[in-house]
């Protein structure tokens, strides 16, 4: 066919994710990912050829494997957009392209780089670019995720009190006994652990209350800053997920567990765009 759509996320979950969601409205389309990188929760049919589909699902970087990169598309649609460096999406411009939809969030995480490519500009997204350049972006101020109490505070740090929760999301009713939105101080300490960092007393108290969502009903996702903590919560054994922010950027779950694990210095919080992101993965 000669009109083709190519929509691509920045990782293979993002990837994976906007497949299954197309598939479960009816879109059939094919997805571009290696056995190795497909996730188990992925649906595994094939609905059309990959060299036929008129939309193909695939990481950005997918569009220059050998299956794709001698196909034309001319549409491209990027997810998570704010999230992938500029020279990565030049790099999905072909001539055959006559549609570029970008859908990202400017206010939550960028690009991971080195220090010296931040420096130098390198993880700015395109995003950003046309946006500086007064380019002007379609915003959506509707949410259908989380409860308003859970936006509340975020709203205000990175949206300027711009987003509203949609009428479907507020009627929706939280299980007996359950807090849309609760802060817990707990007297711990953070400790170095290598380059990483690590609070005892808060893992083991993030555990407890993952257990106590989990036990409700809820999926329940425990998440860290860092590497260090990470590990830390893992050494608990509760078979609840944990993960960092950085990574879960763009998934959700019923419930989030939230570890700061800094108390002294500020750290990886010194981004606000991080809390922002954090504070957002909650139904």
């Amino acid at each position: 066919p000669d009109e083709r759509a190519f929509v691509c996320a920045p990782t293979n979950i993002g990837a994976a994710d906007l497949f299954a969601r197309a598939m479960s409205r009816g879109l059939c389309g094919a997805l571009a990912l290696s056995k190795e990188h497909m996730p188990v929760d992925v649906p595994r049919l094939r609905a059309v050829d990959m060299a036929t589909a008129q939309v193909v699902f695939a990481t950005v970087a997918g569009r220059a494997s050998p299956r794709l990169k001698e196909q034309e598309f001319s549409a491209v649609f990027i997810d998570e957009a704010a999230h992938l460096m500029e020279a990565h999406a030049m790099g999905l411009l072909r001539p055959a392209v006559a549609t570029l939809r970008m859908a990202g969030d400017v206010a939550q995480l960028p690009a991971m780089v080195s220090e010296q490519t931040q420096r130098i500009g390198g993880g700015r997204s395109l995003m950003e670019r046309l946006l500086s350049l007064k380019y002007e972006p379609r915003a959506l101020t509707v949410q259908h995720r989380m409860h308003p109490e859970i936006l509340d505070f975020p709203n205000r740090l990175g949206y300027g009190g711009r987003l509203t929760t949609a009428e479907t999301r507020t009627a929706r009713a939280l299980p007996e006994g359950v807090r849309p939105y609760s802060v817990h101080h707990v007297a711990g300490r953070e400790s170095s652990v290598g380059t990483s960092h690590e609070n005892v007393e808060e893992a083991r108290e993030a555990v407890r209350l993952a257990r106590e969502c989990s036990a409700m009903g809820l999926s329940t996702v425990i998440l860290v800053p860092y590497q260090g903590q990470l590990r830390r919560v893992l050494a608990a054994g509760s078979g609840i997920p944990v993960s960092t922010i950085d990574a879960y950027q763009g998934k959700e779950s019923e419930a989030v567990v939230l570890s700061l694990t800094r108390t002294d210095m500020p750290g990886f919080w010194e981004d606000a765009r991080r809390l922002t992101v954090a504070l957002t993965r909650a139904r």
